[in-house]
């Protein structure tokens, strides 16, 4: 466990308190504080960051962190799923391979300098590693924000190739909702692609049906697996800042969202009757929670008018819904997911705990590359 300083330096002596004599060829009781002598618990978190980065450069740089942690496909349903956040510096380089085998399009990722700092900054992320016995298998980032009291956010979530279609992303959702229990959150949100990628030729290298069968299966997926709701209103479609550049305007994804107990009154009046729509009111909410999980800091998260005056798209989402007052439901995606033969893992997956937690919880270290001017990159889940 990294050490506190006041666990090596001990406060300036109150000068009031009389010292004993002492000889003049004696060194003194205490030496002068001088500001090279004080530890900087912000010099601390930088450094510890910077040595994870490095290793992660390392590691890009030799082709060596998406392959590290080869596997196996399993002859029969895995046993012994588990998934505990991650906490120590090994699980977090554990976490970072899984996440660069998941995902292995770099565009798709965010810079190592911001995946280090959201490890040192567990008011605002959380890493899950999941694990067949002793294997990772699995990855997941959550975003949080103190300030954003009921909302969750799932920006990566991804699994290793072999283990693919072995029923286990179901039991990744009951994680899942024990995690939204254990921090009072309510509801989980995502973002998806959707058909505009073809528009906006998001994927020039690919064949058109392939790049929609990916989109298709992969919105298809969260709704059967999860009970997803996928918003598609044409009238107010979902926009964000783009990737690479904030200032510019990515419109090819939809906004999803779950929540952990539809039964819970809270939720009456979000769904419609006949449940083909959300409230305006939700989308908005929806909409606004995102942006200030991305955009927000440990202390505070930006309002509704700032963020409009910071980005345009984030403007432009709310022009769409100024431009449509007469609009009070917001369509959702109504197509019945289909079913897919999936193994029936009847295993019950169990969260490990117990182990010491190396990251610093400097309440006043500010979150660096987690605030507004930070330009994060696209998130897709597979």
């Amino acid at each position: 466990m990294i050490e506190r300083p006041d666990d090596k330096f001990k406060s300036v002596p109150d000068k009031s308190i009389e010292s004993p004599e002492r000889k003049p060829d004696q060194q003194p009781l205490h030496l002068p504080v001088t500001p090279d002598l004080i530890l900087n618990p912000m010099a601390i978190s930088e450094r510890d960051i910077a040595n994870e980065v490095g290793i992660q450069n390392t590691k890009d740089a030799l082709g060596i962190g998406a392959r590290a942690h080869g596997s196996e496909a399993p002859r029969e349903q895995p046993k012994g799923l588990s998934s505990a956040e991650v906490k120590t510096k090994q699980d977090f380089r554990l976490a970072m391979d899984m996440m660069k085998h998941s995902f292995t399009d770099p565009t798709d990722l965010e810079t190592n300098q911001t995946f280090c700092r959201f490890f040192f900054t567990p008011e605002l992320a959380s890493y899950y590693l999941m694990k067949d016995g002793d294997k990772q298998i699995g990855v997941e980032l959550i975003r949080i924000n103190p300030n954003v009291p009921d909302a969750m956010y799932t920006p990566y979530a991804g699994i290793h190739s072999d283990y693919r279609n072995q029923g286990i992303y179901p039991k990744a959702a009951e994680i899942s909702d024990e995690q939204m229990r254990a921090r009072g959150k309510d509801h989980v949100l995502y973002e998806f692609e959707d058909k505009r990628v073809l528009a906006g030729n998001v994927y020039p290298d690919e064949k058109p049906e392939d790049v929609m069968r990916r989109v298709e299966g992969r919105q298809n997926f969260w709704k059967r697996s999860v009970d997803c709701i996928i918003v598609n209103d044409p009238d107010v479609a979902y926009c964000r800042p783009a990737s690479d550049d904030p200032q510019k305007i990515q419109a090819y994804d939809s906004l999803a969202f779950r929540m952990l107990n539809r039964a819970d009154p809270k939720w009456n009046g979000v769904l419609n009757e006949d449940k083909t729509a959300i409230s305006r009111e939700s989308y908005e909410k929806f909409y606004l929670e995102i942006m200030q999980l991305e955009y927000g800091n440990k202390d505070s998260v930006p309002t509704k008018d700032e963020l409009r005056r910071e980005y345009p798209a984030i403007d432009k989402f709310f022009m769409q819904l100024d431009a449509h007052p007469e609009k009070k439901w917001i369509s959702i995606d109504t197509t019945k997911p289909r079913e897919k033969a999936t193994p029936n893992n009847p295993e019950e997956m169990i969260s490990r705990d117990g182990r010491v937690e190396e990251r610093d919880r400097w309440k006043h270290v500010p979150s660096k590359g987690t605030g507004w001017e930070e330009s994060l990159r696209d998130r897709k889940t597979v």
